[in-house]
C-alpha cells in the first residue's frame, strides 16, 4: 500500500516531536536534584550523626544517650547501619542555613513503633513561631502500625501550610522521600510524599495566606526530637539525605522515557520512508 506523502511528512513530525518530548522529560528527571546538602549514613558508631556528603561539615551533636547505632537496616538502603531511638533520647541537632534554598527534600529509611504521642523527626527552629519553622512528624496513633504523617511550614506572619498522610507498615522498612518546594504558592504540590517511590495522596491539607514560603536561616535543625528533648521519635531511621531541589525518579522511569523516545523516532524513521 502506498502511503500519502502528506500524511507520511505529519505523522514523521509528530513522532519526532514526541520523541524530542521524551528525551527531554527523561532530561529533566535526571537534573532535579541539586545538591546534596547533609548525608547521615550512621556508620560512624562514635560519630552517630556525622555528616557523610563530603560538603560543608553538618554534623549533629550525639544525644549522650538514647540513640544508639543498629545492624537493623533496610535491604534497599546503600548502607547497613541505622539509629535507632528508644524514645528517650535528647537532641541530636546542628545551626544549619536552609534559607537560600527554594526546595528541599528528605529522603530516608524507616522503621519505627507505632507513636502514642506526637514524634518529631525532623524539625527546623525550636521556635514554632519564627518564619520558616517547619516540623516533620508523627502523630500519635490508637491503630497499631498506622500514624498520620504531618508536616507544618511556617510562611509569614500568622501564615501556615500544614500537609498530612496516612503511613501504613510502620513496624516494616520503608523508603520516604518528602519535598517541601517554595516556588509552589497553595496547598496542591507545596510538600509532597512519596513511599518507596510511589507519590502519596495527601489526607488533609491547609494553606493560609496568599504568600510563598521560606526556609529558616541560621536556625537549630534537630533530628529525632522538637527541640531539646521533646516529642522524641521511636524507631530507627536509615540513610537520611537532605539536598536542594525535587525527588530524583528512580533509574528504571528514566530508562524508560530514554526507552520510549527510541521507539518514537524508530516509528518517525519508519513513516518517513
Amino acid at each position: 500500500m502506498k502511503t500519502n506523502p502528506r500524511f507520511a511528512a505529519s505523522t514523521f513530525a509528530a513522532w519526532c516531536g514526541l520523541a524530542a518530548l521524551l528525551v527531554a522529560s527523561a532530561g529533566n528527571a535526571l537534573a532535579q536534584k541539586i545538591e546534596t546538602i547533609a548525608l547521615y549514613d550512621f556508620s560512624d558508631a562514635t560519630n552517630l550523626f556525622k555528616d557523610s556528603s563530603g560538603g560543608t561539615d553538618l554534623s549533629l551533636t550525639k544525644p549522650a544517650s538514647g540513640v544508639s547505632q543498629s545492624t537493623d537496616h533496610s535491604s534497599a538502603a546503600p548502607t547497613e547501619y541505622s539509629a535507632s531511638f528508644s524514645g528517650t533520647q535528647t537532641a541530636a541537632y546542628k545551626a544549619i542555613d536552609f534559607s537560600s534554598y527554594t526546595a528541599l527534600t528528605f529522603d530516608w529509611y524507616m522503621k519505627a513503633t507505632t507513636p502514642t504521642a506526637d514524634s518529631v523527626l525532623f524539625q527546623s527552629n525550636a521556635n514554632t513561631g519564627t518564619t520558616g519553622f517547619f516540623r516533620v512528624a508523627l502523630l500519635a496513633s490508637a491503630q497499631e502500625d498506622t500514624a498520620t504523617l504531618k508536616v507544618s511550614h511556617k510562611l509569614t506572619g500568622n501564615n501556615w501550610s500544614t500537609t498530612e498522610w496516612t503511613l501504613t507498615s510502620l513496624s516494616s522498612w520503608n523508603n520516604y522521600t518528602l519535598t517541601i518546594d517554595n516556588s509552589i504558592v497553595g496547598s496542591s504540590g507545596h510538600v509532597r510524599l512519596l513511599v518507596n517511590g510511589v507519590e502519596q495522596t495527601t489526607t488533609a491539607s491547609t494553606w493560609q495566606g496568599d504568600v510563598a514560603g521560606v526556609f529558616c536561616s541560621s536556625t537549630n535543625f534537630y533530628m529525632g526530637t522538637a527541640n531539646s528533648s521533646a516529642s522524641p521519635f521511636t524507631g530507627y531511621l536509615q540513610y537520611v539525605e537532605i539536598y536542594s531541589g525535587t525527588p530524583v525518579p528512580e533509574p528504571a522511569t528514566a530508562a524508560l522515557l530514554i526507552g520510549l523516545a527510541g521507539v518514537a523516532i524508530a516509528f518517525a524513521v519508519r513513516c518517513r520512508r
